[in-house]
């Protein structure tokens, strides 16, 4: 029987000196070559890291802004990153049969995303799937956050028939709810973005896979034009849409939806993943308060019956990131992209490479809001 070789004491890895934003990327996301392998805990796995994704929470927790809610336990320096595909190393004892050594698995980050730009990773049991097949390695790593919860999303907040109106419609969470809300029964979609050729390119690929299919989106709205999007009066009186989605943050959008989004008492549900703006601080306590205040506060208020004639349900959404991650929704997902109804999209510009001016670009093109999907580094 040939002798199983055991991992390397040492590793390769981006370290975040400091907190910072793009100006100081440059300065503090560094590669290192000499860093101890993590040593998984109860619940968890050693993996040898193929890619990585980020996300805003990525962003967030470097910036510092968001310290007291996402700062990673070990201090600084730390390893950003925290969704990857990779290959099982030293399974979890506490469920041997579930997943064992040279599997390629897929896994979210837990607690704070941090430990994902490394030669080598421990990932939690419970937010870990079995990589199927026909999944390519970096489309493998934009799945674990932003795909799974746009499933979540369009499962739990669509019904048939309703009229959607997505904003920001081509970032990771966007993109790939728009391709779904078709399947589940909306009647009619439209979307804002900056890059209308995106959505289009969408279309085309899925028009290349089934002639018959219908448009996924019936109206391309660009933002960056006049009118806004509150102003259209095509989607006004008869045609206020039934549901919003809002994963771009985008400026006044509350403020603005009634003119077209139906209100509670006709249906009308405006559900965010980032509140009214796309930075916020959680520096202390108060921070803390007023954020759940946001939260909560405006949900329970729009469930009164006071307000459901004037005003739509409003929830700022945070359900896709449950721990642990239903066997359902990883089969749902998996479904999806098998027969064809849902394509992963990695920003062009990548994957980007596992080096130091790799990784620094990667933080860029996520920071600057403007992503194409998901951001991808490939360690091979």
């Amino acid at each position: 029987m040939a002798r199983q070789e055991a991992p390397p004491t040492t590793m390769r890895c981006t370290l975040a000196s400091r907190h910072g934003g793009r100006a100081v990327f440059d300065e503090v996301l560094c590669m290192d070559s000499g860093r101890p392998l993590p040593v998984p805990q109860k619940g968890q796995m050693l993996l040898r890291v193929l890619a990585c994704s980020l996300a805003p929470g990525d962003v967030r927790t470097l910036s510092g802004r968001t310290k007291l809610a996402q700062m990673p336990k070990s201090g600084f320096p730390y390893i950003p990153g925290g969704d990857v595909v990779g290959i099982v190393e030293t399974p979890d004892p506490t469920c041997p049969d579930r997943f064992r050594k040279g599997d390629c698995v897929i896994s979210r980050f837990f607690d704070t995303p941090s430990g994902g730009l490394a030669e080598y990773c421990a990932v939690k049991t419970s937010l870990t799937v079995l990589k199927p097949s026909f999944v390519p390695i970096p489309e493998a790593a934009a799945i674990p956050a932003s795909v799974v919860v746009a499933v979540r999303l369009v499962e739990k907040w669509v019904r048939p028939g309703d009229r959607v109106l997505v904003l920001g419609a081509t970032g990771g969470v966007g993109i790939h709810v728009v391709q779904l809300l078709k399947r589940v029964g909306a009647s009619f979609v439209a979307a804002t973005t900056q890059s209308v050729n995106r959505i289009d390119d969408m279309e085309e690929f899925h028009r290349a896979r089934d002639q018959k299919a219908g448009p996924l989106v019936d109206r391309v709205i660009d933002y960056t034009s006049a009118p806004a999007w509150w102003d259209l009066t095509e989607f006004q009186g008869r045609n206020k849409f039934d549901l919003l989605f809002d994963f771009a943050a985008f400026p006044g959008a509350w403020k603005h939806c009634t003119a077209v989004l139906k209100s509670s008492s006709r249906g009308g549900r405006f559900i965010t993943t980032t509140g009214d703006h796309a930075s916020f601080d959680v520096l202390g306590m108060s921070d803390v308060c007023g954020l759940m205040w946001k939260m909560l506060a405006r949900s329970c208020w729009t469930s009164m019956c006071c307000v459901q004639a004037s005003l739509p349900y409003y929830e700022w959404y945070v359900g896709g990131l449950k721990d642990p991650i239903p066997t359902e929704t990883w089969g749902s997902v998996f479904r999806a992209i098998e027969e064809g109804s849902l394509r992963i999209v990695v920003d062009p510009a990548g994957p980007f490479p596992f080096t130091q001016e790799g990784v620094r670009e990667a933080f860029k093109l996520q920071e600057s809001r403007h992503a194409y999907g998901k951001v991808v580094v490939l360690m091979g």
